[in-house]
């Protein structure tokens, strides 16, 4: 006795509907009715059927070339990213460098302001 049909299954964990192929057949050897289930796919909200498993799932059609591609080019915008902080902080470094010695000089800071004071 062979019987194929579709079995509709909700599942409480995620919330989503599954469908099942389900087979009956009786066992040769022990002359028992038993049943062989295949997932087919889940239900999706516009009530259409999403292929899932092994034999029903659709394959993707991206390029490996592209994401290489892709990884590439964020890699390569990383290091220069890397390379403005670099340079950034070299600047801050020099900044920081400059403040320190004239702090430490009060006679330059008095040179500093009447020659800005002078300007205006």
């Amino acid at each position: 006795m062979n019987n194929q049909r579709l079995i509709r299954q909700f599942d409480n964990r995620t919330g989503k509907t599954y469908f099942y192929t389900e087979e009956r057949f009786t066992d040769p050897e022990t002359g028992e009715t038993k049943v062989k289930r295949h997932i087919a796919g889940k239900l999706a909200e516009d009530g259409s059927i999403i292929p899932t498993g092994k034999k029903g799932r659709t394959k993707k059609n991206a390029d490996d070339a592209s994401y290489k591609e892709k990884y590439n080019s964020l890699l390569a915008q990383l290091r220069q990213k890397e390379e403005e902080v670099r340079f950034l902080r070299d600047i801050i470094r020099n900044a920081v460098e400059a403040n320190d010695q004239l702090v430490s000089q009060p006679e330059k800071q008095k040179e500093m302001l009447t020659r800005l004071l002078e300007q205006k």
